[in-house]
């Protein structure tokens, strides 16, 4: 454990202090600060750490960005048609901002906002789900946002475009750190897709610490797209969290950047009878970059499904790690389970680490996984040069082939055509770093 750094924890103090918000999120605060000072950023040497080490971030000297940061839409953030909101360093720009539907059974606010006017709405959730005693990150988190958003799917309500929150952080002259925060709310019988879409701008050091939540009720369906953007010279880790009520379902499809530093846990809890849960992955690192993925997928009571699918492609030096698990517990019978791991490796310098693991304590289960690593194969490039296409296309073709998957059952069209574009972009610079084409 590298000790809480003393910058962070006076923010952390100065936070509370300044805090004018409701008792409830002032112990909160309070606990994530506590919590952060007796975790401190881990080492390599402890469990869940071991593909990356979080010491680089706690010797930057990250501050808080300022309050008000730039007011302008960066180039690039994507339009899917329905309710948007911006935040900029941590802010929500109400000018870049769009409302949902009057009648769309949605309510998307600013956190700041519904914090100020009617707390008791967020008091049940807010900070319950993401777990801020053992996630240093998440503390840290907890203690410092400023804002950011709520997403409420009403009893019933189905809306049929997707709910878009933009997160823009900015370099400045010296390190910044901004804290993004979203909670997801779905009622009963409700539908809703909510895409996060993560720009990190800047060639200076940025450290952007998300976290979301996302509790799911009685037959409840939440689809959510995480898709980043950063240089290499970013720091970025993610937290998500989600709950599962009866017969709900969680769907997340994720394209974590990969930087300097890269870390996005996934957790979900299925914590009612056949509730499920599908995680898909897609992680693609070049040059000196360093990407760590975990999940875990918690089944806590009968009749659940999940899925985990993790893929990585790696060229020049870049490494990547998947810790991943599926926990069943006593009395989860009919458990449905499968966890999936792959990495192409482009380079000799890449790395790929997978720990693949299932913690079984139930007997009625149908449970599995698979793990692999390796190049691209080499029966299949012959056949494609043999036929007229060229060596820099065959590769392109398998690659691409072979991370299909990672957007598969995502049925928007303008979300899967971004997640595809982003990805078809991250494999062109892997393909340029992985040796002779």
């Amino acid at each position: 454990m590298i000790d809480a750094p003393g910058y962070a924890l006076a923010d952390c103090e100065a936070a509370a202090r300044t805090h004018r918000g409701p008792g409830w999120l002032s112990r909160l605060r309070r606990e994530a600060t506590d919590a952060f000072a007796r975790l401190g950023f881990p080492g390599r040497a402890e469990e869940g750490w071991r593909f990356l080490d979080a010491s680089a971030v706690a010797l930057v000297g990250f501050r808080p960005a300022p309050a008000r940061g730039s007011r302008e839409a960066p180039a690039g953030i994507p339009d899917f048609g329905g309710p948007r909101l911006v935040f900029s360093d941590g802010r929500l720009v109400p000018g870049l901002s769009t409302p949902p539907p009057a009648d769309s059974g949605l309510r998307v606010d600013s956190l700041r906002d519904v914090l100020a006017r009617s707390p008791g709405a967020v008091e049940s959730v807010l900070g319950r789900i993401a777990d801020v005693s053992a996630k240093p990150f998440a503390a840290l988190n907890a203690a410092l946002f400023s804002d950011g958003a709520l997403v409420r799917a009403g009893k019933g309500a189905s809306p049929i475009v997707p709910v878009h929150l933009a997160f823009v952080s900015r370099a400045g002259a010296s390190p910044r750190a901004t804290h993004p925060r979203v909670l997801v709310v779905a009622d009963e019988g409700s539908r809703c897709l909510v895409v996060e879409t993560h720009h990190v701008l800047g060639e200076g050091s940025v450290l952007e610490n998300a976290v979301t939540e996302l509790a799911i009720g009685r037959s409840a369906r939440v689809s959510h797209v995480r898709i980043s953007r950063a240089p290499a010279s970013a720091f970025l880790a993610a937290c998500v969290q989600a709950i599962v009520g009866p017969d709900g379902r969680y769907e997340s499809w994720s394209l974590p950047a990969a930087a300097a530093f890269s870390r996005e846990d996934a957790e979900a809890r299925l914590a009612a009878p056949a509730a499920s849960c599908e995680l898909r992955c897609l992680l693609v690192g070049t040059g000196e970059e360093r990407l760590d993925a975990h999940a875990t997928i918690d089944h806590a009571t009968p009749g659940g499904r999940s899925r985990q699918d993790y893929k990585a492609v790696l060229g020049g030096r870049a490494r990547a790690g998947f810790d991943g698990r599926i926990v069943v517990r006593p009395g989860a019978d009919r458990t449905d389970a499968l966890q999936s791991s792959r990495g192409i490796i482009l380079s000799e310098g890449a790395i790929f680490q997978a720990r693949p693991r299932l913690e079984i304590r139930a007997d009625d289960v149908r449970c599995a996984h698979g793990a692999s690593i390796g190049r691209l194969d080499e029966n299949a490039l012959f056949y494609l040069t043999s036929r007229g296409i060229g060596a820099s296309g065959a590769r392109r073709l398998l690659l691409e082939a072979f991370a299909g998957s990672a957007a598969s059952g995502l049925a928007e069209g303008s979300v899967r055509e971004a997640f595809e574009a982003a990805a078809r972009e991250r494999l062109d610079a892997a393909l340029s770093e992985g040796g002779p084409s």
